[in-house]
């Protein structure tokens, strides 16, 4: 279960829409904010470049009653100076966000409502490959490995309680019995 913005839960329902992927990477030598589309994006306060059809994703399926995927590649094309430029930086653990929009038009640049966020995550790994784009071309090829969860950067101290579970969902109880989590761990169930 997803929160979506009602225009785009609208759009989505219509049936005639326009998606694209739009991607916060906390790069090394600079901040990235990217989207699948032509043209710049104005959202959350940056500037999210269009990649147009030189980047993309492979993303797993989610189906229905199962979690969220856990895992996916980031690709760009580029060329061999970019692509040994991007391969040397220490980006392992940096943080990633992926967001599911919609927009207006095929590969455009104006937002049908709010984008929805598919995967948090962090970079686990980096390649190069080439990739066929014709008959007979292949271009150098950038491709990052995401996961989803807590970064290895996150400090320890985070946590989620009932009451922060309780100011999205104001019904759900998942979490009412965690508080006795701890005394759990100090006092351990002993069997005979």
């Amino acid at each position: 279960m997803r929160t979506i913005h009602a225009d785009t839960l609208t759009a989505l329902s219509a049936g005639s829409f326009h998606p694209i992927l739009m991607v916060h990477v906390d790069w090394p030598d600079g901040v990235v904010y990217a989207h699948t589309g032509f043209g710049n994006i104005s959202w959350d306060g940056h500037t999210w470049a269009g990649v147009g059809p030189w980047g993309g994703a492979d993303i797993p399926d989610e189906v229905a009653d199962t979690a969220v995927p856990s895992e996916m590649v980031l690709h760009i094309l580029g060329t061999l100076d970019d692509i040994d430029a991007a391969m040397a930086q220490a980006a392992r653990n940096r943080d990633v966000d992926v967001y599911f929009a919609l927009v207006t038009e095929r590969q455009g640049n104006v937002l049908v409502g709010e984008p929805v966020p598919l995967m948090i995550g962090y970079i686990d790994s980096n390649d190069s490959a080439y990739s066929q784009v014709s008959e007979s071309e292949f271009v150098p090829e950038f491709s990052l490995g995401v996961n989803s969860g807590p970064s290895v950067r996150m400090k320890l101290s985070a946590s989620h309680s009932t009451e922060d579970q309780q100011t999205t969902y104001a019904t759900d109880t998942i979490f009412d019995h965690a508080v006795y989590e701890a005394l759990q761990r100090q006092n351990p169930e002993i069997w005979p």
